[in-house]
């Protein structure tokens, strides 16, 4: 008995000592109170919106909040959340966590529950471009470092870093005009042709080329857009590349079409590829069927990807379908272009909208699939589109319309990245899917294999298995992949697809005996996809300097609508600066365009910056002259660690009596410094990617550098020196020599003599005792993927 006596009381010890463990650790965590309140929460929990709205002791408000915890929940999770009196909305799959009703006290109260992790306030939205090149992780592509094989990062001719965002490929829009007079587009620099049809083989350089409808030029911005009338906010997928506009007008048929694919055609051949265009961007067809294996735009598309070696994009269509008919657009299923399903803008659920294939036949699925679901970006303005979304949009220069429209120009860019990294994607050996009755006539002919830019897409691709409209029946494709009739292979993964590209390439162009001659140029992407992954690396870099530097520009307008309402619109540019702690001092330099005469305009501009996040600026400029401020803001311990938004005011006058809008449009570029204390070995492991947030690097020590001191950075990269050699070079006999059959017998009977000798020694020392010692043995670690040698037929 006093055995247990003992055994309780030490049971009751150590729930004492936890508690006093917890109540401790509970006087580390800052918490949300009113002075006349017993109630406190924890304020780690909940997002800064949320924070702020609770602060408010005297509100009674309800909010809506999204809770998830750091587990999946139970029902006795959710017991606890009810016996609160929270009302709980809707449950989720998708996210550890529900859709809640709570006020204040609720709110305090359920912070406090165990395992919480993430109290957020459900604010209202603006559904916009960057948040779906989030979603297909193009942001994570253009933020990682690229390394060569030598370990050296890859700099541009200012010493600047090189970043994946489609630099020197061109990308042709086959659609109904691009206003290429938007600031996304650069007329005359980023979009050097930019055509209007106007009559039967007949095309007209023009400026604005899209006046009726506004399509053309919203698919051209979720291609290649750089996103300057948001200060980078909307860019496009790849917003370095170069835009050709093909403008065919509203009245689209076949022929025009094919007239817009022959100009193509006529403009990429072998050394005559002036802007070296490598992708189109089709976002339009005709009604669900299959190919026509004989069609005009069948064949003029198997000639731009045969001859010229040029990806075409096509949208699978907007007629929806359960799967037991054909619904994709014909052109969409022609095995060398590329199909595009569109799923919404979350990433999350298939577009109801998006055409299904026949569930039997698998060469009419689509092949992949890409966020078209309410897309935000570029508005052609004096538009039919344009007029109709203005009022309820308020912005002359984006707009949000949905469709597979929408999903083929992100793929066009993804197509774009992949050919800056990989110059030499060319035709493959893989057939595209089929289930017909005529295998033989299929997997023999050679007008069904896909391009390698498909292939990388696909086998890099996010198979959906869960949410609406996603069967996830997993039927097994070419590369012993899941696909299906509504997302092909799945959602395009851009961050994997560019590293497996880069891969390519750069075990192709090794020259490894030093000959000036290309060794390994048979590799091919399963070769490359069991070494992409060890180059996509992410570890601490350490640059000896005491200052970070990163830069991004825009182009300003305030304007005044003449036709409609008279309102004047000014665009969102927010662009946002994480300070890193051990930063001392900002320096800022702000370049604008005071004059333009050619486009008559005039400006003063001013770079705001709010430091501290109450939404006023906070910066005002040290100096000013001819178009250039400077501002320095000295830092103290509260302004570190945390984000800072930047955003430019001002005053412009344009004159064009002829024009709907005044647009005094001014280019401006930002160019900031964090001078940082590097005595301290400062180490910055912030790693959030997105289109309006200033990416780091390193900068040029300042003038008080003693040399001593360093600033660390958390980098993802791809890293090129991890790609290792797997084929092994063979000297090869010239051609027209004979084979040195002699040299070859005598070898072999080398080979033998030596053999015999080997082994009557070990024979003669069979019986010998001998001392083994033990042998440590390691293996290797197996690829990550291991694809089969002959890839079975599909794709």
């Amino acid at each position: 008995m006093a055995k247990k006596t003992s055994a309780r009381k030490g049971s009751e010890n150590v729930r004492l000592i936890a508690f006093l463990i917890v109540c401790l650790m509970l006087l580390q965590v800052a918490p949300i109170t009113g002075a006349d309140e017993q109630v406190s929460g924890r304020a780690e929990v909940m997002d800064p919106n949320l924070r702020e709205a609770v602060e408010d002791r005297y509100t009674d408000e309800v909010f809506e909040v999204i809770m998830t915890f750091d587990h999946r929940p139970t029902k006795n999770d959710y017991r606890m959340v009810r016996d609160l009196d929270v009302d709980i909305v809707q449950k989720f799959t998708v996210i550890d966590g529900a859709f809640i009703r709570a006020d204040r006290t609720e709110v305090m109260e359920l912070s406090r529950l165990p395992g919480i992790k993430r109290l957020t306030l459900n604010i209202e939205l603006q559904y916009e471009l960057y948040e779906t090149t989030k979603v297909i992780k193009t942001t994570e592509a253009w933020t990682r470092l690229l390394v060569d094989r030598y370990g050296e990062t890859i700099r541009d001719a200012q010493g600047d870093p090189t970043y994946m965002k489609g630099q020197g490929v061109g990308i042709a829009v086959v659609d109904t005009g691009v206003d290429a007079g938007h600031p996304d587009f650069d007329y005359g620099s980023k979009t050097p042709i930019n055509l209007k049809r106007i009559g039967a083989g007949q095309w007209q350089e023009e400026e604005n080329a899209d006046t009726s409808s506004g399509h053309g030029t919203h698919c051209a911005g979720i291609a290649t857009g750089n996103g300057d009338a948001a200060g980078g906010r909307m860019a496009g997928v790849a917003p370095d590349a170069t835009l050709i506009g093909l403008g065919v007008g509203d009245g689209l048929s076949i022929y025009y079409g094919l007239e817009a694919i022959e100009w193509v055609y006529q403009n990429t051949r072998p050394n005559a590829n002036e802007y070296n265009i490598r992708v189109v961007s089709c976002s339009w067809g005709s009604a669900g069927n299959e190919y026509d294996p004989e069609g005009p735009i069948t064949d003029a598309v198997q000639r731009l990807a045969w001859e010229n070696n040029v990806v075409t994009i096509f949208a699978a269509g907007n007629a929806g379908g359960d799967g037991s008919t054909i619904e994709t657009n014909p052109y969409s299923n022609i095995p060398v272009a590329i199909g595009v399903a569109a799923i919404n803008r979350d990433g999350q659920n298939m577009a109801e909208f998006s055409s299904r294939g026949d569930k039997t036949k698998k060469e009419t699925w689509p092949d992949i699939t890409a966020p078209g679901g309410i897309i935000w970006a570029a508005a052609g303005r004096h538009t039919a589109i344009d007029y109709s979304q203005r009022a309820s949009d308020q912005d002359v220069y984006y707009m949000e319309i949905s469709g597979t429209s929408m999903a083929t120009p992100h793929i066009a860019g993804v197509a774009g990245l992949l050919f800056q990294a990989c110059p030499s994607m060319d035709m493959t050996y893989i057939h595209d899917d089929f289930s017909g009755s005529t295998n033989d006539s299929w997997y023999s002919n050679d007008m069904t294999k896909i391009h390698e830019c498909e292939l990388i897409m696909e086998i890099t691709a996010t198979y959906l298995t869960s949410g609406e409209g996603i069967p996830g029946n997993g039927s097994m494709g070419a590369f012993n992949k899941p696909h299906d009739w509504v997302q092909g292979y799945g959602l395009v993964n851009v961050e994997h697809a560019v590293g497996l590209a880069l891969t390519l390439q750069e075990m192709r162009t090794r020259d490894m005996d030093h000959d000036g001659k290309m060794d390994l140029m048979d590799i091919d992407v399963w070769d490359a996809l069991v070494e992409y992954q060890k180059a996509m690396q992410t570890n601490f870099t350490t640059g000896y300097t005491d200052t970070l530097f990163s830069s991004w520009t825009g182009d300003w307008g305030n304007m005044r609508d003449r036709t409609i309402t008279g309102a004047f619109y000014d665009t969102e540019q927010s662009h946002y600066a994480f300070i890193p702690n051990g930063t001392e001092q900002v320096r800022i330099e702000f370049i604008f365009q005071q004059l333009n005469l050619q486009r008559n305009t005039a400006a003063d501009l001013e770079l705001q910056g709010d430091t501290d996040g109450d939404g006023n600026s906070d910066i005002t400029p040290s100096t000013s002259i001819e178009g250039t401020k400077e501002y320095i803001v000295d830092v103290d311990p509260s302004m570190v660690g945390h984000e800072w938004e930047f955003w430019v005011d001002g005053t412009a006058w344009g004159y064009d009596p002829l024009d709907e809008f005044p647009e005094p449009i001014v280019p401006w570029w930002v160019h900031i410094v964090a001078v940082m204390d590097e005595s301290s070995h400062p180490v910055f492991e912030y790693t959030e990617n997105r289109s309006d947030l200033a990416q780091w690097d390193f900068g040029l020590p300042s003038n008080d550098y003693d040399g001593n001191g360093s600033v660390t950075m958390l980098r993802t990269k791809y890293n090129m020196e991890l790609v290792e050699d797997k084929v092994t070079i063979i000297n090869k006999v010239d051609e027209g020599e004979d084979t040195p059959w002699g040299l070859i017998i005598l070898l072999l009977i080398i080979l033998l003599v030596v053999g015999l000798i080997i082994g009557r020694t070990l024979g003669a020392k069979k019986n010998e005792a001998a001392v083994v010692e033990p042998v440590e043995v390691v293996e290797d670690t197996p690829p990550t993927a291991t694809p089969a040698q002959e890839p079975p037929e599909g794709g």
